[in-house]
């Protein structure tokens, strides 16, 4: 079935490399009733065309992703006449890409 943009519940789309943080963040997103886990993408190019196909009002972004990184995504996203809103994850402390991400 179709998503609607005006459901109550928050459409959420995790992007992660990692299977293990992906599940688990996945996990903590179904134990919330006013959330919705849509969808998952493990890189770049699988992000791009999963949030185009579903439209979430969330996309949970590792900045660390094969094919194009998460600052290009989030780039990408936002560019979009109805972006969704971009929770940025990143395992590294100092890291340049969340610096980027943020600008």
């Amino acid at each position: 079935p179709a998503m609607r943009r005006d459901d109550p519940a928050g459409l959420i789309l995790v992007v992660e490399d990692n299977a293990l943080t992906r599940l688990g963040t996945a996990a903590v997103i179904r134990t919330q009733a006013d959330l919705e886990l849509v969808g998952e993408a493990s890189d770049g190019p699988s992000a791009l065309a999963e949030a185009q196909r579903l439209r979430p009002d969330l996309v949970v972004l590792d900045l660390k992703l094969p094919g194009l990184d998460g600052v290009e995504v989030a780039r990408r996203l936002l560019a979009e006449p109805e972006p969704p809103r971009i929770l940025v994850l990143s395992q590294y402390e100092g890291d340049e890409s969340v610096m980027r991400a943020l600008q």
